[in-house]
């Protein structure tokens, strides 16, 4: 069978995100925090919702200790997690700092865009056809 031949036969190790992924998350939820303490703009988020991805990491840490099948859903329900962390933190971020008033800068994005070949109009015009 030479498509089995094209894939290794041993499966990769799954070790979920790595601590740089951590400690970035933990960097953006710090300086959420800092953002709503200044604008005093507060994303309310109860107690309960941050239950479920919290038990997810921890059972993500008892999954990684067990055998490479249950690594793999480990690491699978770590990253499930960080996401799940990173949606409300990415939204107090965003709502906070447009209380500063910053100048836009949508011609410097637009510049970006053009540098790759990107263009807008016709990704808009594909979609809504």
């Amino acid at each position: 069978m030479p498509f089995l031949r094209t894939f290794p036969t041993r499966a990769a190790d799954a070790t979920g995100p790595s601590p740089s992924t951590y400690g970035l998350l933990l960097l953006s939820v710090a300086a959420a925090m800092c953002v709503q303490s200044l604008t005093d703009v507060w994303l309310h988020t109860s107690l309960v919702q941050w239950l479920a991805p919290l038990s997810m990491l921890a059972g993500a840490v008892y999954f990684n200790t067990r055998s490479i099948c249950r690594r793999r859903f480990g690491a699978g329900l770590a990253l499930l997690a960080v996401l799940i962390i990173q949606l409300p933190t990415a939204g107090a971020l965003a709502y906070g700092v447009q209380a500063f008033s910053l100048p836009l800068r949508d011609d410097w994005f637009i510049g970006i865009d053009r540098a790759f070949g990107f263009d807008w109009l016709i990704f808009q015009t594909f979609m809504v056809e």
